[in-house]
């Protein structure tokens, strides 16, 4: 750009592009700083100025031809304006069209009646002339200024919130106490569509208002999406010919109470989330509450209608509840829906069927009776509260991970129609007695640990108890039923067991469950199950996306390692995955490509050969097999260091390759 014009050049058709059908300059396309936008060009009248036309020209001054009644939004964006001289038969001032420039002062037509959203923030206005012609001034009109002193004509019916913020006003140019008072809305104070009905927008700083049930004879039914957001709205009356509150729409006031009318059939997303409500009453109308409508207020209360259908997640999150009672109409507590509130007391809908996740989660509740309806209770459900007594629905099916983490509970039956208990369900308790359903098949991770129970029967339906599931508790004795296929690691540990009893000779039970003078003297131990067993899924930690086994969960001493798990091809043996196993005979897939990182340390292998098939052996694979011979059938295979050493390997040489006895086929 060509900053160095001194004199203002009035602009020809070389400088623009002009759509003559319109009148309309559409871009400015040379590079003068200070500019005279003229009458006509060709004889053809300029009426006309489009949307960021001259955005970030480093223009420095600018006269407005008095033939021009419309300047789009941005139209003068982000330049070096110093001075501008607007036309006299403008009307509106569009949004943002002089935003971000450095103008000084400003003179406003008076054919000028409204003022849009940040037109002249961003300067440095020390001087404004507002003629009577304006009626509206909308948000943040002259925010970002300097200005010190500003007056106001009678004329102004809506100033917007923050319309002058950041400037240097020492008094507002209007009386606060004045917004304050109850002022009804009007047509003035609010963009309304009269063909639907509804609120799309508010205009004016006013604080405490009425919405009329209609605006010129048009009924208001529906207010839009964030129409009153972030207003400081200390109070609201809402018409009776309300349907609708749409989403946002009161988020982030200063509302302490709300009066919902009795037609309204849906308060949906963040309506009035944010705010300092204490209390509502939902009328019989409403049949859906939307996501975090209520969020984050004071509500102490709520009293929910018969009919009610749907309850939104994190609908009443982080307030102050301490009772609710769910209408029998409910059927679905979504996601956190009363989460981080202070109930102490919760009566459930009798149709209830699911509880979602985290739906009561942080609370203060002592008790709690799920109705015989709930089939599922979700996740997290009522994790963190206090409680000491539950009593389980007849047709709970399953208990979702986390549901009673960090509680108070110490006694628990578990219902017979409960198939699966989650993941640290009931974890960090201060449970003592544990009666489980007769159809339970699963429990999982951590599930139970960390209580205080001293005795349990595992039911006869059981076929998995997950890592740790039963860890740090009381038990002296356990009875593995003969149903049981897998113990995963340390479900036990931390217990003062003294005896074991297992009844299934092909269970899975991972290194390290039980302490090996306990198992040693189980009827299990008498199977020994040495004779080769091949593997299958219900044994090891299979990844099938890398067709790795990742872990290994069974006794048995000699395997065989398949080629392939639900047909895939088993190509890798994972890091420690066989470590310690007391393992004394392996056969390997001749699928095989890599055996990881310590994959068969610690064990008794006596012999062992190598598919062709495998590329690399890391280190330590092998390591503390002592007496193990190896054939290798491929000799270019990648040995690491230490691959097939041992403590007792005296020679640098053992610490590379394969054994010096190994025989080549």
């Amino acid at each position: 750009m060509n900053n160095s014009n001194r004199q203002a050049h009035t602009l020809t058709l070389a400088d623009v592009e002009f759509d003559q059908s319109s009148g309309m300059i559409t871009e400015y396309t040379a590079s003068y700083t200070e500019i005279i936008i003229p009458e006509t060009f060709n004889h053809i009248p300029v009426v006309a100025i489009d949307e960021e036309a001259f955005s970030r020209c480093d223009l420095t001054h600018v006269t407005i031809a008095d033939s021009i009644t419309y300047i789009g939004e941005y139209a003068f964006l982000n330049n070096e304006l110093t001075s501008v001289t607007l036309p006299n038969a403008l009307s509106t001032i569009e949004d943002g069209v002089f935003m971000g420039n450095e103008l000084g002062q400003v003179t406003i037509p008076n054919s000028v009646t409204s003022i849009g959203e940040r037109a002249f923030s961003n300067n440095q206005l020390t001087d404004v002339t507002i003629p009577n012609s304006v009626i509206r001034i909308n948000k943040g009109a002259f925010a970002d200024n300097q200005l010190s002193a500003i007056s106001l004509p009678d004329s102004i019916l809506t100033i917007g919130h923050n319309a002058f913020d950041g400037d240097l006003l020492e008094s507002t140019p209007f009386s606060a106490s004045a917004l304050e008072q109850e002022h009804t809305l009007t047509s003035i104070d609010v963009d309304f569509n009269p063909e639907t009905g509804r609120i799309l927008q508010y205009y004016s700083s006013y604080t405490n208002i009425i919405i009329p049930d209609n605006f010129d004879g048009m009924r208001v039914t529906e207010i839009e999406y964030c129409a009153f957001r972030h207003c400081h709205l200390t109070r609201v009356v809402l018409p009776h010919s309300l349907t609708l509150i749409g989403n946002g729409a009161f988020e982030h006031n200063a509302l302490s109470e709300i009066e919902i009318p009795h037609q309204v059939e849906s308060i949906e997303r963040d309506a009035f989330a944010n705010n300092q409500i204490t209390h509502v009453d939902i009328p019989n109308s409403v049949k859906e509450i939307g996501y975090r409508a209520f969020a984050e207020n004071g509500l102490t209360s709520v009293i929910l209608p018969e009919g009610i259908v749907t309850i939104g997640n994190s609908a009443f999150i982080e307030n102050s509840l301490a009772h609710v009672t769910i209408p029998d109409s409910v059927t679905s507590i979504e996601y956190r829906a009363f989460a981080e509130n202070a109930l102490t007391s919760v009566t459930l809908s009798n149709n209830l069927v699911t509880i979602g996740e985290m739906a009561f989660e942080e609370n203060q509740l002592m008790k709690i009776t799920i109705p015989d309806s709930v089939t599922q209770i979700g996740e997290y459900a009522f994790n963190d509260n206090e409680l000491e007594k539950v009593t389980l629905s007849q047709s709970l099916e399953s208990i979702g991970e986390h549901a009673f983490d960090g509680n108070n509970l110490d006694e628990l039956v578990v219902p017979n129609s409960v198939t699966s208990i989650g993941r640290f369900a009931f974890f960090d308790n201060e449970l003592t007695k544990v009666t489980l359903s007769d159809s339970l098949r699963e429990i999982h991770d951590y599930a139970f640990s960390v209580n205080q129970i001293a005795s349990i029967t595992l039911p006869d339906s059981l076929t998995f108890i997950g890592e740790r599931a039963l860890a740090e508790n009381a038990l002296t004795h356990v009875s593995i039923p003969p149903s049981v296929q897998v113990i995963a690691k340390d479900a036990f540990d931390f217990n003062p067991l003294t005896s074991i009893a297992i009844h299934s000779p092909t269970v899975s039970i991972a290194p390290n469950t039980f302490p090996e003078h306990l198992l040693d003297a189980t009827p299990f131990s008498q199977h020994q199950l040495t004779s080769p067993h091949t593997l299958t899924l219900k044994d090891v930690n299979f990844e099938e996306e890398t067709g790795t086994i990742l872990e290994y969960f069974a006794r048995y001493t000699e395997i065989v390692i398949p080629n392939q798990f639900n047909d895939v091809a088993v190509e890798a043996i994972g890091s420690d995955a066989f470590r310690r196993s007391k393992l004394t005979k392996v056969t390997l897939p001749d699928s095989l490509k890599l055996i990881g990182h310590a994959a068969f340390t610690d064990n008794k292998l006596l012999e062992l050969e190598i598919p062709a098939s495998v590329t690399r052996i890391e280190e330590y694979a092998f390591w503390n097999n002592e007496a193990i011979k190896v054939i290798a059938c491929n000799r270019d295979t990648q040995v690491d260091y230490a691959a097939f050493a041992s403590e007792s390997s005296d020679e640098e040489d053992d610490y590379y390759g394969y054994p010096e006895d190994v025989v080549y086929r």
